[in-house]
């Protein structure tokens, strides 16, 4: 028996959206047709005007419009303190982590007190009430510190690039 084709959504071609589609798609082993939005919030618009079965979007995108859809699982390592009751997608059997994260870069050769010193500023503004800010805008602060950010940002191709190389993702689309 042949199993039915899902259309998911993205905010765009060769975007953290539509790897982590594909993703999906390798850990789930079913067929899923990418359709690229020119947006979140159009992707999430989608799925409500029965345009695709399901999107690949931030939770602070997705979470204005429960009323009108329903948040499946979170992509992240932990449940999401903006929605906790959904589980992750390794929760629901899918080991798949796609994480959208914004970090602070400075130039290579950066003089490591420097970067310090950047750190601790960020540290500084995580403490305070732009935490709270970022939490309720679907982000979560994490302030891991130069060294370790070094460390993620070099396994983060590393980790992309078996899904990005089998789902033949480009940046032309």
């Amino acid at each position: 028996m042949a199993r039915p084709s899902l259309a998911y959504g993205s905010y765009g071609v060769a975007t953290v959206s539509h790897a982590a589609g594909e993703g999906i798609r390798f850990a789930a082993g079913i067929e899923l047709t990418h359709d690229p939005y020119g947006g979140a919030g159009p992707a999430v618009l989608a799925v409500t005007a029965d345009q695709v079965e399901c999107c690949i979007v931030p939770v602070a995108v997705a979470n204005p419009q429960r009323s009108r859809c329903m948040i499946l699982a979170v992509a992240s390592p932990q449940r999401f303190p903006l929605v906790p009751d959904p589980p992750t997608l390794t929760e629901a059997g899918l080991p798949v982590v796609a994480d959208f994260w914004i970090g602070l870069l400075a130039a290579p050769g950066t003089p490591p007190a420097i970067a310090e010193s950047l750190d601790a500023a960020v540290v500084a503004v995580l403490g305070g009430d732009f935490a709270e800010t970022l939490r309720t805008n679907g982000f979560s602060p994490l302030g891991d510190g130069p060294v370790r950010f070094a460390a993620y940002w070099a396994e983060e191709p590393i980790r992309w690039r078996k899904v990005v190389r089998e789902a033949w993702i480009t940046i032309e689309g």
